[in-house]
Parts: structure tokens; sequence; C-alpha cells
């Protein structure tokens, strides 16, 4: 289960923004084994733009703020994050972000479930 979602707006993107999510239903066990990020203006990459990979709303790990992009929408970067049942895992724009008006932010969240059953 790959998941892409774009955001494109008229307005700035504001901070707290949900790019992507990845959720596991009740029951099941999962695992997210990649992830990207993209911007429309690679000039933003210059730390004025941050990214944050949550899991349940927190943040995770070293990802607690992306201001270099870590993989692509079309070549991900490899993680691994197993997850259980009723998890959430999502990627946001951090607050004090700038994302102008009319450019796009972009982020891809990759990986699958099963059935706890099957474990």
């Amino acid at each position: 289960l790959t998941l892409v979602a774009t955001v494109e707006d008229e307005l700035a993107i504001a901070a707290g923004t949900v790019l992507a999510t990845f959720s596991v239903p009740p029951g099941h066990k999962g695992v997210v084994k990649a992830f990207g990020i993209a911007i429309s203006n690679p000039t933003r990459w210059n730390g004025t733009t941050a990214f944050q990979l949550r899991v349940n709303g927190f943040p995770y790990r070293d990802y607690a703020r992306m201001t270099i992009q870590l993989g692509s929408i079309m070549s991900p970067n490899e993680i691994t994050i197993p997850v259980g049942s009723n998890t959430i895992v999502d990627v946001i724009v951090l607050d004090g972000s700038t994302i102008a008006a009319g450019e796009t932010a972009t982020a891809r969240i990759k990986g699958w479930y099963w059935p706890e059953s099957m474990d």
C-alpha cells in the first residue's frame, strides 16, 4: 500500500498540514518501509522549510525536523517502522515553515499491513 498526497494551494501551505497518512486498521499489524518528501521550489531546502515524520502524533526518532530532502516521491528513503493496530503514521509541515502561495509540498509513505491472526 503506497499513499501519495500532494498539497497545492493558492495560499501558503500552513504549518501542521498533513501531507500523507498511513493508518493500520484495528486487528492488524504492519510496517512502514519507506517515505519521501518533495517541494516544488528546491531553494526551500535552505532550512526555512521543515517536515516531520510522526507515529501516533509523536515525532519519530531522527525524523523530528527534516530540513533536507530525504528520499523523493519516485525514490523514497528506506526505513523500517513496525506498527501495530490503530497506528497512524504521517508526514507534516512543521511550525515556522515557509511554503509560499502557488508552491506544492508532496509526501509519500510506503508500507503494508496484515491481520494479526497471520502472526
